[in-house]
């Protein structure tokens, strides 16, 4: 598809609201896991995603199925955007 079909196509109403579900759904697990790290429950370190979740969700969702990604950086594992939706 050329870049200027896909300006014309859009963001269709449920793709929009299929992504902020995504969105929504990231954002409580950081939250649970941020409850759990700061009551002692969840031992080692963690690095939270929040706030950054329209990162996740706006790249996985314009991936297509067949493509495989994997996401390292430093000593931490990042979800793949792609896995995570």
């Amino acid at each position: 598809m050329k870049a200027t079909e896909a300006k014309q196509k859009g963001l269709s109403q449920e793709k929009a609201r299929w992504m902020y579900q995504k969105m929504l759904e990231i954002r409580k697990f950081e939250d649970a896991v941020h409850d759990l790290f700061s009551q002692g429950k969840l031992p080692g370190f963690v690095h939270l995603y929040a706030g950054e979740e329209a990162i996740a969700v706006g790249f996985g969702a314009h991936l297509e199925k067949k493509i495989r990604l994997q996401v390292h950086t430093a000593d931490t594992d990042t979800a793949s955007p792609k896995s995570a939706i």
